[in-house]
């Protein structure tokens, strides 16, 4: 997953896309790898969230409609949570979204992977899912 991540985040940053980076308030920081590579972008903004969706009293709903933005390219390592909390609020935002299994993770233990598993229906339900992150990229 951390490979998929890197590679898509690489690319954004590449092509000047805006990167916005979510961390829940008081639960740390973005892992030094993805943080590195998220601050090659002009167009980073940093949100601390205390919600799971990360569109819930942040300013990220602004920042997107300001950047213009109708696409999300969803990630994260609390997938059946956090990830698909705040794709449940892109949505409700008007906003369109793309993620695959590669792209989304959840922390181990055997019930959050047990629900990662499930929220793939979820997403492939709601927006453009698929197994491997490279047909994002190419669609990007």
């Amino acid at each position: 997953m951390l490979a998929a991540q890197k590679e898509v985040l690489s690319f954004a940053a590449e092509k000047d896309y805006p990167i916005a980076v979510l961390e829940y308030n008081g639960s740390g920081k973005t892992i030094s790898q993805i943080d590195k590579l998220t601050k090659r972008s002009k167009r980073r903004i940093l949100i601390e969230k205390e919600h799971n969706n990360g569109f819930l009293r942040t300013e990220l709903g602004m920042y997107l409609k300001s950047a213009k933005i109708n696409k999300l390219c969803i990630r994260g390592i609390n997938g059946p949570y956090c990830v698909k909390a705040t794709a449940e609020g892109a949505l409700k935002e008007g906003l369109e979204i793309v993620t695959s299994e590669s792209l989304i993770g959840a922390q181990s233990g055997s019930n959050q992977q047990r629900d990662l598993i499930d929220s793939y229906s979820w997403f492939d339900n709601n927006g453009d899912f698929s197994e491997d992150h490279q047909g994002i990229i190419d669609s990007l």
